[in-house]
Parts: structure tokens; C-alpha cells; sequence
């Protein structure tokens, strides 16, 4: 119930479908570094094989709190 005292992140372009580019991969890594509170939202499709062991590799290196969602409720 404490009121906001920061500005609202600026709006960001729509996501492209397929594999993100290096530069973008570059930009959200810079924005998690900068982030002061950041957090992993995984949902339905977070829990194949291959993105549990992505998963699994990124949270080695870089240690996060992981939120699930449930069926995409969000």
C-alpha cells in the first residue's frame, strides 16, 4: 500500500517471433543487471526437457528467483 516513487520503465518494442538476436540478448542482460528486483516468470513451456536444463545452466551462472505460473494464469 506505500506509494510508487519511481518512474515506470519506458515501453519497449513488440517481440519478434523465433530466436532473439544477439543485441537483444545484449539488451536484456544489461536490464537484468540493472533491475533491483529481478525475477524468472516460467510458464507451461518452461518444463521441457531441454528449457529445464537451460534453465537449469542460466540459474548456475546467474542466480535468480524463479516464479511458475499455473496453466498461464499468470
Amino acid at each position: 500500500d506505500a506509494p510508487v516513487t519511481i518512474d515506470a520503465l519506458p515501453q519497449v518494442p513488440a517481440a519478434q517471433q523465433g530466436a532473439a538476436s544477439l543485441a537483444d540478448l545484449d539488451w536484456l542482460a544489461n536490464q537484468i543487471k540493472q533491475a533491483q528486483l529481478p525475477v524468472l516468470l516460467v510458464g507451461a513451456r518452461g518444463s521441457d526437457d531441454q528449457t529445464v536444463a537451460a534453465l537449469h545452466s542460466l540459474l548456475g551462472d546467474t542466480p535468480l528467483p524463479v516464479v511458475e505460473t499455473f496453466q498461464g494464469a499468470g
